[in-house]
């Protein structure tokens, strides 16, 4: 597609077709992120295509579907390193993948229900609701894969016993929840 289509007629061409695969990139590399986040930055990623487009700053044999979707990715990890979270669920840590990326793969293998978006965004709701110290030992444990001994000494924990068992505790709250949340949804597990 070159330019010389206009802007409506890009955004009437890809606007509705691209939004599935839109949302389900960016709540899958931000599982923290929600739905209408991401139904927000879907909508401000079309902006910025549109000020691109009119300043002239978009090459002529643009890829659409990936300049809108690229867009998307920076804009959301702009908003997660505003509110302080600098990493995604596919950056990776010494050559693997981070350990929540690795929970998420394991849930998700067993339930193909779990690929879906609204699933994907439940989790990543319910997660950043964690409550108390749970969103931050969760969150040290499977993004910043920190073992329970930094956990506990992060936390101000006991020691790394008493971290492993808030965890745990941590982990069953949040799979009743997302579990809950899903079924108030009308998602059959």
């Amino acid at each position: 597609m070159g330019m010389k289509e206009d802007y409506e007629a890009i955004v009437r061409r890809f606007y509705n077709d691209l939004r599935p695969k839109f949302i389900h990139v960016l709540t899958g590399k931000y599982p923290m992120l929600r739905l209408d986040e991401a139904e927000d930055l879907y909508q401000d990623a079309f902006l910025e295509v549109y000020k691109n487009f009119n300043k002239g700053s978009v090459r002529e044999n643009t890829s659409w579907e990936n300049y809108v979707i690229t867009i998307g990715v920076n804009l959301a990890s702009h908003r997660m390193r505003k509110i302080g979270i600098t990493d995604s669920i596919d950056e990776e840590e010494s050559g693997k993948q981070s350990r929540f990326a690795t929970f998420l793969n394991a849930s998700t293998e067993d339930d193909s229900t779990m690929q879906d978006l609204e699933v994907q965004a439940i989790l990543g709701n319910e997660l950043e609701h964690s409550p108390g110290k749970c969103y931050k030992i969760l969150r040290l444990f499977y993004y910043a894969s920190l073992d329970m001994e930094e956990i506990a000494k992060e936390i101000g924990l006991k020691n790394s016993g008493t971290a492993k068992v808030t965890k745990s505790r941590c982990m069953k709250d949040l799979i009743g929840r997302v579990k809950n949340a899903i079924r108030q949804a009308g998602i059959n597990i």
